[in-house]
């Protein structure tokens, strides 16, 4: 659901009922602008411990506006807050958290380039680190594609408690190029790296262990696309490796970095025909490959749509009689073995979540179909000619239902969220839905609201809740509440 993305950066005045203990309720008023991103849960030790955000409260003069940084905790107390001023050109792009800073990535149209401010959670700064605006996506603003904009945007990602992966992507006359950036959140230091003569087409995060940072590299255009798995130093920013991801036979497209243990990093994701056209060919099913510290391959374990994956499915006609038409979106590791959540997806159709159960050997041994309502993708066409790469690229603009995924700290049991709408009568209202896996069995619930708000999303609360931030257009008002689950 494209309509589920929200947060605001706003021309806001805050209120909020302080009470002895739990707060349930946390309400701004006065909204008038939305955007993406500024909002976010504080984790620690797989728990949420608070929350962020960040707001326009005022404009100063002319030329500048105060903004508002505000600390709340798990219950919705609000803990810290840090007003400063700074130019009403500022604009918020993206922002991360950890448990134990804060990370904003804007844009200075003022003076034409890109901040990383980095924030302990008392709001002190820990460091500023400052780039020139991407070129290309400025042109893309400039001409008014603010979609098209969207995909020249640089990302930030939280690297565990170390810092702040920043990639900013560059198009120039015919080629590509990617500005890599390690920003510390210890204290005040960064290192970088240049792609420019490696030739990347695409470079994504895919995840961070202990000493390193996984990206991976896309080379070549369209249907002729190569596939390698790039490793960075996380003190140094050295490559540490990079290695091809295919052999004669298959071709890995990972998607996420499940797990790191004493058989070295365990990567989750897709196989294709190496004999043929990457951009051209379905996907043939999901592989996970275990890969060490210097880039060589422990093990490969390969899973088929066709018959692995389908033959657990109780009906042959369920995922309408299309079982390869997965979306993985998130692998979580346990001590019974790895499950995939994933999305069923065809044609401009965003369909069922799946539970994907694998053993120690990372084989499929069970398959769970949650029902949800099925949904219109706005990405219709086949970009490469193949629907995988279609529905891949459905899922990076963030397109599907699914939310996300927390571990209790035993590290056994979690829970997944996913939002969706139900039919009541003549009326549509949205709803939460969750999967549980205690360790043994594997239960679901659905949650339903009032659809009052105009965008509505959740995110991850203190054990057994949800946090539901809803925007009231028409009230111009934002309302973040706790619910139980169950």
């Amino acid at each position: 659901m494209r309509a589920l993305v929200f947060f605001v950066l706003l021309f806001a005045m805050v209120t909020s009922t302080p009470k002895a203990g739990a707060q349930k309720k946390y309400t701004i008023e006065n909204v008038q602008e939305i955007t993406l991103r500024n909002v976010g849960p504080i984790w620690k030790e797989n728990e949420v411990k608070g929350y962020c955000l960040f707001y326009k409260t005022d404009k100063k003069d002319r030329k500048t506006n105060t903004y508002l940084l505000q600390v709340l905790d798990q219950n919705l107390n609000k803990v810290k807050e840090l007003p400063f001023d700074d130019s009403k050109e500022l604009v918020l792009n993206e922002a991360r958290y950890n448990q134990s800073s804060m990370a904003f990535l804007f844009t200075n149209f003022a003076k034409n380039q890109q901040e990383t401010r980095v924030y302990d959670l008392n709001g002190n700064i820990i460091g500023t680190y400052e780039s020139p605006v991407n070129k290309t996506m400025e042109l893309m603003l400039q001409m008014g594609g603010e979609k098209e904009a969207e995909a020249f945007q640089p990302k930030i990602y939280d690297i565990e408690n170390r810092g702040y992966l920043y990639i900013a992507p560059s198009v120039g006359m015919g080629s590509y190029s990617f500005m890599v950036n390690f920003y510390s959140s210890e204290k005040q230091g960064q290192w970088s790296v240049s792609t420019k003569n490696e030739g990347y087409t695409l470079l994504e995060y895919l995840g961070s262990t202990k000493n390193q940072i996984l990206l991976l590299a896309t080379s070549g255009r369209r249907s002729n696309l190569t596939l390698s798995l790039v490793a960075f130093d996380i003190t140094s920013g050295a490559k540490s490796f990079e290695t091809p991801l295919g052999d004669e036979q298959f071709v890995f497209y990972p998607v996420n970095l499940s797990a790191e243990n004493n058989s070295g990093h365990v990567l989750t994701g897709y196989y294709f025909d190496a004999k043929k056209k990457l951009g051209k060919s379905p996907g043939l099913g999901l592989a996970v490959w275990s890969i060490d510290e210097k880039g060589k391959s422990i093990n490969k374990v390969y899973n088929t749509w066709a018959e692995d994956f389908a033959g657990h499915l109780s009906d042959p006609k369920a995922l309408a009689g299309n079982p390869e038409n997965q979306v993985i979106q998130k692998a979580i590791s346990t001590a019974k073995g790895l499950f995939v959540v994933s999305e069923a997806y065809r044609e401009g159709e965003i369909g069922d979540l799946v539970l994907i159960q694998l053993d120690n050997k990372y084989k499929i041994t069970k398959v769970s179909i949650v029902p949800k309502t099925h949904n219109k993708a706005a990405i219709r066409n086949p970009v490469f000619g193949s629907l995988t790469t279609s529905a891949l690229a459905a899922r990076y603009s963030g397109e599907f239902d699914y939310q996300f995924a927390a571990r209790d700290r035993d590290g056994e049991s979690f829970m997944v969220h996913y939002t969706d709408y139900v039919r009541r009568s003549k009326k549509i209202k949205p709803a939460i839905g969750t999967i549980r896996y205690d360790g043994n069995k594997i239960t679901t619930d659905k949650m339903e609201f009032e659809a009052g708000a105009d965008n509505m999303t959740v995110l991850p609360a203190a054990a057994g809740n949800v946090l539901i931030v809803e925007f009231i257009e028409d009230e111009k008002l934002l309302e973040m509440r706790l619910e139980k689950l169950g």
